[in-house]
This record gives structure tokens, C-alpha cells and sequence, in this order.
């Protein structure tokens, strides 16, 4: 940060001790400007701090680096086929022995009751996700709207 913005942050925590002992209105005006200013230039400073290192990074280093991020955590992990073979074995047996709704098998079916009782579990108070739906709306919704689960189902049976 530069001198003259310490020297303007001193100037006006200096109206500030000045306004709290007279508690003079010129003396807040004074230091409400001050610090206005103040906020201003900090913004552009730290603007320009940031263009400058914008200016300084390699744009070709950068999107390497995301690149070989990308496929580091895309890569497929080496295959032992004996270990696949035992997997669809035991799960191909299992699905002979409990013969159930593909799509159950994927756990992607649910019921109307299911879906109350997981809004009930739910804490009121709790932040909302990422979708921003509070918690307290989820427990009031009208129970049709929970009977979509049975549409939603029928459509992923198809």
C-alpha cells in the first residue's frame, strides 16, 4: 500500500479519536469523507495490484496446468480384469438370486414416503444448499407435490 494512503488511514483514524471525544457532526462529516476516499482508492489499488498480476502470468502455463488437472482426475484407473470378472460375477448373482427393477438396482426409484421422511430428518435451521430452497419450505410443501416422486419414477422407467 502506498505511503500517502497510510498517511491519508492515519489523518482520518486521527478524526475519528477526535470526533469520539467532541462528538462534534464536523468531525464525522470530515471523517466520513475521508474514509469514503479512502475505500476508493483502496478499491483501485488492490484493482490495479491484480491487473498487474494478470499482466505477469503466463496464459500458456496456466491452461497446461488445467489440462494436466483435467486429466489427472479424468483418467480411468488401470483395469485388473480379474478383479472386474469377480465384481460382475458376484453382482450378475446377486441380481439372479433378487430379482428386482433395473432401475431400483441403481437406486435411482424412490417413493413419495421416502422423500417425507428424508424432509423431515432434515434440520430446520440448516443453510440451504447450493440450489438456495430453505430447509423450512421443504418441510412446508403440500404433500401433492411430493406425490411427483411417483410421475418422476414412471418416467425413468421408460
Amino acid at each position: 500500500m502506498p505511503a500517502s494512503m497510510r498517511a491519508q488511514i492515519a489523518e482520518r483514524n486521527k478524526k475519528r479519536r477526535l470526533y469520539q471525544r467532541t462528538r462534534d457532526p464536523n468531525h464525522l462529516a470530515e471523517m466520513k469523507s475521508l474514509s469514503a476516499e479512502i475505500n476508493n482508492k483502496v478499491a483501485q489499488h488492490r484493482n490495479e495490484v491484480y491487473a498487474n498480476r494478470l499482466d505477469e502470468i503466463n496464459q500458456e502455463e496456466v491452461a497446461e496446468t488445467i489440462a494436466d488437472r483435467f486429466r489427472r482426475y479424468h483418467e480411468m484407473p488401470p483395469s485388473d480384469d480379474e478383479t472386474h470378472n469377480m465384481v460382475q460375477s458376484t453382482i450378475s448373482g446377486f441380481l439372479l438370486q433378487n430379482p428386482i427393477h433395473p432401475m431400483n438396482a441403481l437406486g435411482l426409484l424412490t417413493s413419495p414416503r421416502k422423500v417425507r421422511e428424508i424432509i423431515s430428518r432434515t434440520p430446520s435451521t440448516k443453510a440451504p444448499d447450493p440450489d438456495n430452497i430453505q430447509n423450512l419450505l421443504l418441510k412446508n410443501v403440500p404433500r401433492k407435490t411430493v406425490q411427483l416422486t411417483v410421475i418422476i419414477n414412471g418416467i425413468l422407467r421408460l
